[in-house]
């Protein structure tokens, strides 16, 4: 089949969804949406793309009638804060989350009313005008001078061109609504996932159906080629002097968080309408969102997920939890909690457990119920998670969140502690206090973090990262941190042994493996010590070892402490240099 053909076909099922015009009800899109899925092994991404970028631009245009939900009286809606349109889950953590803690809409009730939501009429003229402009845009600017069948990497520089070449000139980074084909076919711009997602789509039009979506936690590229030897290409990359970049292969060999190491997630036709649903953005302004997209959102990830659709996707599923937990749906066949631990099992069993953001969305739901000790737990397994990469100037949005959860989540919860200490002997936070698993999870957490910055050409702990875990750490009292038992990692004791710097510091020079970085506390059964009552603890970055005899000291020395976390990492050049050999 040729390109011209194909467009054709796509152009007479085009007229097979007219039925379901004019959308005017959640019911309406949730019948296209079914449609979709069922009755195409391809569903048309074109379509469904604009299809929800009409209802954002109803649902967040500023003069809209949508509900809106304020950010500071309704956090738990607003725990997913998306700092683009793009797959994020970068969350604000504030001590309402804990004052209102059963909260919920006031007009999200479940049932017929939300089924009977209703909205501006969508035409059938309106979106059949704006898909025929991108598939004239798309055939005029695509020559198939060799009537390839299949996608190849000049196929894909040269579709990704014709995509850039008719972008706005500036990019706005982090700014919401810019995923979808209606935003390019109305405003020529379009965010990282947008511009993935519209090569895709264009490739479909030209009958190359073997162009798919890959996915990481924070960006996303095409993978194109036969089954079982699929290969990648990237397109997203903005600003001048990466041009370059634009239909080259990734390169997994950095060990950069970016990319996944190589565990991104691999879209089958319909999980790429997963994707689609799941970069749905309800922010209207810095302070509220729209409470009806939530809804529409909630509603088609279930569509997907209950078609198997979502069962490679830890992020998508990761989201509906977080709506669920929100506002249930009736006679939903899973709990909140069952789909967080489904995520992250989805995660460690599909993707060999290196997804950060899964073990975040639990922690979170943990913080908001008041389960502040597993929340600990998540964080560090988490911590555990990005240990495996190495950091990178391109991590910026992952950084984002390890901040955060370091200078705002984890000292929000000790605050708490103290308050409560002085109201209260008997509380959950003078147990928590008193805790030495809990300052096991906090080493851990530390610990992970100090072993991503050893490949890092800067350092990642910085003087807030070592104020923020001081505090913590002096929150322990001297009895709970001498009931936790250090130990150091093998790879490190046979470092030591065998390297020691000219000065006498010592300079660690073994190269990441899997092996060095499993996570700290995956095994909870081997965290008790069965010859004492001490809790074992296993580091394993050179910083947090180096300053373990401090940890556990009578006094915490913070000075001494933030001093030696803040130092640049000796170990960083001397790694560099072996992974590029």
């Amino acid at each position: 089949m040729n390109t011209t053909e194909a467009s054709t076909l796509i152009d007479n099922d085009l007229e097979c969804r007219k039925q379901f015009f004019p959308l005017n009800n959640f019911d309406s899109v949730l019948k296209l949406f079914e449609f979709e899925l069922d009755s195409f092994e391809i569903p048309n991404f074109t379509f469904l793309s604009l299809v929800l970028g009409f209802i954002e631009d109803i649902f967040t245009a500023k003069k809209s009638n949508t509900s809106r939900i304020h950010s500071d009286t309704w956090l738990r809606y607003l725990s997913g804060v998306k700092n683009t349109n793009f797959i994020k889950v970068h969350r604000v953590y504030s001590s309402v989350a804990q004052k209102c803690p059963n909260s919920s809409p006031q007009s999200s009730s479940k049932g017929e009313k939300e089924s009977e939501i209703r909205f501006p009429a969508i035409e059938w003229s309106a979106v059949e005008e704006l898909y025929n402009k991108f598939v004239n845009k798309i055939r005029t600017g695509f020559v198939n001078n060799n009537n390839e069948r299949t996608a190849t990497k000049e196929i894909i520089k040269k579709v990704s061109d014709i995509i850039w070449s008719t972008l706005t000139k500036n990019y706005y980074k982090d700014k919401p609504h810019l995923q979808t084909l209606y935003s390019y076919s109305t405003g020529n711009k379009l965010d990282c996932f947008g511009v993935a997602f519209t090569v895709v789509a264009a490739c479909q039009i030209l009958g190359f159906h073997d162009v798919s979506l890959a996915l990481s936690e924070d960006h996303a590229w095409v993978i194109y080629g036969e089954e079982g030897n699929k290969l990648s290409a990237e397109v997203t990359w903005h600003g001048k002097g990466d041009e370059h970049k634009r239909g080259q292969p990734i390169d997994f060999s950095s060990k950069q968080w970016l990319y996944l190491n190589g565990h991104a997630v691999k879209c089958t036709p319909k999980m790429i309408v997963s994707a689609l649903v799941y970069s749905i953005n309800s922010t209207i302004d810095a302070k509220s969102e729209s409470e009806e997209l939530a809804v529409l959102q909630q509603k088609l990830l279930w569509l997907c997920y209950n078609r198997g659709h979502l069962q490679m996707y830890p992020m998508a599923v990761a989201s509906l939890a977080d709506l669920e937990e929100i506002s249930s749906t009736p006679g939903a066949s899973v709990t909140p909690l069952q789909l967080f631990f489904e995520a992250i099992e989805i995660a460690k069993t599909k993707y060999d457990d290196h997804h950060v953001y899964p073990y975040e969305y639990l922690a979170i739901y943990y913080f908001r119920n008041a389960l502040y000790k597993d929340a600990l737990t998540m964080l560090a397994k988490s911590a555990a998670v990005i240990a495996k990469y190495n950091c990178s100037r391109d991590d910026e949005e992952i950084f984002k969140y390890f901040v955060e959860a370091s200078t705002n989540f984890i000292t929000d919860i000790f605050d708490e502690m103290k308050e409560k200490i002085s109201k209260s002997s008997d509380n959950c936070f003078y147990n928590l206090r008193d805790d030495a698993r809990c300052l096991a999870e906090l080493l851990a957490y530390y610990d992970g973090l100090c072993e991503w910055e050893e490949a890092a050409p800067n350092n990642v702990i910085d003087t807030r990262f070592a104020k923020s875990f001081t505090d913590c750490l002096s929150a322990f009292p001297e009895t709970t941190r001498q009931s936790v038992d250090i130990e150091h990692s093998e790879s490190y004791e046979n470092c030591k042994r065998r390297k020691v710097s000219s000065n006498g510091d010592f300079e660690c020079s073994v190269i990441k493996s899997e092996a060095i970085t499993e996570p700290s506390l995956s095994k909870s059964e081997n965290f008790p010590d069965e010859h004492s009552d001490k809790i074992r603890v296993t580091l394993r970055s050179y910083k947090m070892i180096a300053i373990s005899g401090l940890l556990v000291s009578k006094k915490v020395n913070s000075s001494a402490i933030q001093l030696q976390l803040t130092a640049q990492s000796r170990t960083s050049v001397t790694k560099r240099r072996k992974i590029e050999i």
